[in-house]
């Protein structure tokens, strides 16, 4: 469970991360850079959210609690 926590927060955060940057490179007119790293961003922001967090981590949770 912990494993799952860990992996989501990094994953949600570096999405973060790289989004801000490639809107930021986009405003920037930087547009083949930006688009990339907001693409990338997007897909680090879907692997946090809904695949560490909602598919794994979301289940253990309410199986620990349920205990």
């Amino acid at each position: 469970m912990l494993a799952s926590a860990l992996g989501a927060a990094a994953f949600t955060i570096g999405g973060m991360i790289t989004e801000q940057d490639g809107i930021q490179k986009l405003m920037s007119g930087q547009v083949t850079l930006g688009g990339w790293e907001a693409a990338v961003g997007l897909l680090l922001l879907t692997a946090g959210i809904y695949l560490f967090g909602y598919r794994e981590f979301w289940p253990r949770l309410r199986a620990f609690q349920s205990r």
